[in-house]
Order: C-alpha cells, then sequence, then structure tokens
C-alpha cells in the first residue's frame, strides 16, 4: 500500500493549480485513511519533472504490471533494481591482499534525471517482453520544457 500521494502544479495568489488534479485524487484513493499532514514546497521545474517521473514510473509502469500478476509495487520496484542497477564491488584487504567481491543493488534514488530514465525505459522494455505489458509514453515534451518555471 502506498504511503505517500505527491503532486505537483503551480501556486498562484495563494491557490495552487494542479497539473492533474483527477491523478492527484488518485492517488489518494491508495493511501490508508488516518491522519495526513500536508506541506506545499516551492520548487525548481527539474524537480518537478523528477516528481512526474517517479509518479510516472511508479503510479503507471510498475501499477499497470502489477495489476496484470498480482505482484507488488514495492516488490516489482525491488526486483527491477536488482535486475537493472546491480554492479560488482571488490573490496580489498590492503594488510594481506585478500580480495571479497559481492554484487550490490544500487537505489534508483541515487540516478541522475537521464539514468533513471534510461531505468525506466528498460523497465518498459522489460514489462513488454516478460510480462506483456505495453505502457503508455509520458508525456513526450516533457524532457523539452527544461526551461519552464514550474
Amino acid at each position: 500500500m502506498a504511503r505517500e500521494a505527491v503532486g505537483t502544479g503551480v501556486l498562484r495568489k495563494g491557490r495552487v493549480d494542479w497539473d492533474d488534479a483527477p491523478g492527484f485524487t488518485d492517488q489518494l484513493k491508495f493511501l490508508k485513511d488516518g491522519a495526513v499532514v500536508v506541506r506545499v514546497t516551492l520548487a525548481t521545474a527539474r524537480a518537478v519533472r523528477a516528481v512526474k517521473l517517479n509518479r510516472y514510473y511508479f503510479g503507471h509502469v510498475l501499477r499497470l504490471i502489477a495489476e496484470s500478476n498480482g505482484d507488488d509495487v514495492d516488490d516489482l520496484h525491488a526486483f527491477m533494481c536488482a535486475r537493472f542497477l546491480k554492479r560488482r564491488v571488490v573490496v580489498v584487504n590492503t594488510h594481506n591482499g585478500e580480495c571479497e567481491e559481492v554484487e550490490i543493488v544500487d537505489r534508483s534514488s541515487t540516478l541522475s534525471g537521464d539514468e533513471f530514465w534510461e531505468f525506466v525505459l528498460k523497465v518498459r522494455l522489460f514489462a513488454a517482453e516478460f510480462f506483456g505489458v505495453e505502457t503508455q509514453d509520458p508525456d513526450p515534451t516533457w524532457r523539452d520544457r527544461e526551461g519552464e518555471a514550474a
């Protein structure tokens, strides 16, 4: 079950004009009933794009996969990170020359915007090939609007 809902928009004269009010409302339906804290944070255009890409990945791509096979979205995310973000690390004991090699999984939160987008593209391709789940493209112009004011 989701732990948070994130919406983006523009604050004008004390009022938020939501980018996707129905989508934000849909996110709220995945939260348990209970007390909440609502915080409005002024953000750069780059930060808003990162939120939108995260929402696209978790709310569209992973959600479609989860709905198709009954898996949990968080488990699917961990699986995708293990599949696409793993790397080998060798640690050397400089006192005796002994080496230890392990495979570690990076967290998607450490990726740059472009790296995260490449990760999402790999997940989408895997979803289509392995699960037979086709995902829609996000707004095709989102990457072109870098200079837009948030």
